[in-house]
């Protein structure tokens, strides 16, 4: 053909691109964003796979053939909004995403309870005998010097261990076969001491599941009486002990503001200025990750996840990635107050696998 009228394929796409630039610019403000916004890894191969797919489609509708140049300007309008629906649910549909790593850990065979300091800088673990081991340092480095330490002797056997959102104080729980005690150790650093004080005493009752308020005055813990068990709500600087619900397992929020616990087989959670109780799913052990996202073990060992959403926890597709040796077979799931921490366990044939978590 002769004249100087006809423009190449590229030309047509740069001029339409001059007549929309709405999608150009789009496209370059999500780029500079992509810098500060984490990537879903596990998503970006099929997103990029669809992508490509959705291009060849269009090169094959347009192979051989001249469209006019408004059709051509509606196509390429069409493929941009495609590719930035795309975009965005790469770039900013994956920001929540937590992915933590797994550090074992070597225990010895008669633990009755491990936990981890709301800083990661100290591990403790009970034994039966009541000896209390500390190993410090942010990664599991059994290597390192482990401070062990003696509770108070009794009669009983330690059967549970939590630490407070601090690293000095920590709750354990003793059964004798005449009572049950709940016992607050604070430890100094300086001298690797640690000293106890009795905080609660029941005869004839069973005592487990502790779990500190986030400002640290109140410890939750569960009562069971008669084939019944209750939540009870403990003072750390008075003698006030109170019934809060029945159930078992509480977990205090981040932000105070609810308790999760188990009632029956399933996983509960109250909130405690209207004292409303949301029903969530059968499991057990939940767990706060963060003030609007609770875990639990599922029945089939698995973890499930739930988002505070207006209000109301809603079941959320799997944001946490645990290590792929922790992801069934579960039996509970432990979280610091901040997120950053946590105590994973597993069955592993006669003893439970125990790791720690550290959030990448």
């Amino acid at each position: 053909m002769g004249g100087g009228n006809v423009m190449r394929f590229d030309d047509h796409v740069q001029a339409d691109e001059q007549l929309d630039p709405t999608i150009s610019q789009l496209l370059t403000h999500l780029k500079r964003l992509r810098k500060t916004v984490p990537v879903n890894y596990e998503l970006k191969e099929d997103l990029r796979r669809k992508l490509l797919e959705r291009m060849q489609q269009m090169e094959m509708q347009t192979a051989g053939a001249v469209m006019p140049r408004r059709k051509r300007r509606v196509w390429w309008i069409t493929g941009g909004l495609f590719a930035l629906a795309l975009a965005c649910v790469l770039w900013f549909g994956t920001n929540d995403t937590a992915r933590y790593l797994a550090e074992e850990l070597v225990l010895p065979a008669d633990v009755r309870g491990v936990s981890v300091s709301a800083s990661g800088e100290q591990i403790a673990w009970v034994t039966q005998s009541g000896a209390l081991s500390v190993l410090p340092g942010k990664q599991a480095d059994q290597d390192q010097n482990i401070v062990t330490l003696k509770l108070p002797s009794t009669s009983g056997t330690y059967q549970s261990l939590t630490y407070a959102n601090n690293d000095e104080q920590m709750a354990a729980i003793e059964l004798a076969s005449d009572a049950s005690r709940i016992w607050l150790v604070t430890i100094k650093k300086d001298t690797a001491q640690a000293s106890s004080r009795l905080l609660f005493e029941i005869k004839n009752r069973g005592l487990a599941g502790l779990s500190w308020s986030p400002d640290n005055l109140m410890v939750a813990f569960t009562r069971m009486e008669r084939g019944l068990d209750e939540i009870w709500l403990a003072s750390t600087i008075a003698s006030d002990v109170k019934k809060l619900t029945e159930g078992s397992q509480p977990s205090w929020s981040p932000d105070g503001r609810r308790i999760s616990f188990v009632y029956g087989d399933s996983v509960s959670v109250m909130d405690m200025m209207s004292g409303s109780i949301q029903r969530l799913a059968k499991g057990r052990f939940p767990s706060w990750q963060s003030a609007d996202r609770l875990t639990f073990t599922t029945n089939e060992g698995t973890l499930a996840e739930y988002k505070l959403e207006a209000g109301t926890l809603k079941e959320s597709k799997s944001h946490i990635y645990l290590p792929d040796a922790y992801r069934n077979g579960l039996v509970s799931t432990t979280w610091t107050q901040n997120g950053e921490y946590g105590i994973v366990q597993k069955h592993g044939g006669q003893q439970a696998q125990t790791a720690l978590l550290v959030k990448k």
